[in-house]
């Protein structure tokens, strides 16, 4: 446990086709974020920024199906104290994505 923050900035989506064989190739997956859960420290955050709504609601969907090593309680949680002034444009099991730009509070300075 040592980082505060994983900021993820337009990840390449993996090739989608439609059928068996899709891309494994992609940094996203589940085994990823079990690793960045493991090195984030206590109350730390996980913030992705994409302009691909669709694979952005897949990854939210890895995202809230992963569950702590007992089975019960989900590894990433809504931190709504950071996303407020956000508009929130949908909910992926009961993970947030919002559409607009993070500011400093989520470490994120460019637009600051």
């Amino acid at each position: 446990e040592s980082l505060t923050q994983v900021l993820i900035n337009f990840p390449e989506p993996p090739l989608w086709s439609g059928g068996d064989g899709e891309s494994t190739l992609h940094l996203l997956t589940a085994d990823f974020f079990r690793s960045a859960h493991r090195v984030l420290e206590a109350g730390g955050s996980l913030t992705i920024l994409s302009d691909n709504s669709r694979y952005i609601a897949s990854v939210l969907a890895t995202l809230a199906d992963l569950k702590d090593e007992e089975g019960n309680e989900p590894l990433f949680v809504d931190r709504r104290e950071l996303t407020a002034d956000w508009k929130r444009s949908q909910v992926v099991r009961d993970l947030p994505l919002f559409v607009g730009l993070p500011g400093e509070v989520c470490g994120h300075f460019a637009n600051s």
